[in-house]
């Protein structure tokens, strides 16, 4: 029993790390594992279970921050694309607003 609950908290320490490093190939390989860990765990006393539990919160955490930042990206990406103003700064922190001319085709003859 100790084995696996010390591969489970291997496991998500690893979940972790790829979490902060954006490694989501990483998150993808792990699952297998991680999900035969839990179901390996059977009789774990009650502060096993929180200090799992734990871990596996501040991952979700993690996680969803990290879906949160995609998302942003992705809106942020498409603004611009579809003509939005982008926002720059200089050196001093000024921002400087600029429009997005949309491409055009030229034709030379």
């Amino acid at each position: 029993m100790r084995r696996n609950r010390t591969d489970l908290a291997r496991l998500l320490e690893d979940e972790r790390a790829a979490l902060l490093k954006g490694d989501f190939a990483a998150l993808s390989r792990l699952e297998g594992p991680k999900e035969r860990a839990i179901d390996a765990l059977a009789d774990l006393s009650a502060a096993e279970i929180e200090a799992i539990g734990a871990k596996a919160a501040l991952n979700q955490q993690l996680l969803q921050a990290a879906m949160r930042g995609i998302a942003a990206a992705r809106d942020r990406l498409a603004a611009i694309r579809d003509g939005a103003q982008v926002a720059t700064y200089d050196t001093d922190g000024t921002v400087t607003k600029m429009m997005r001319v949309p491409p055009t085709l030229q034709r030379r003859y």
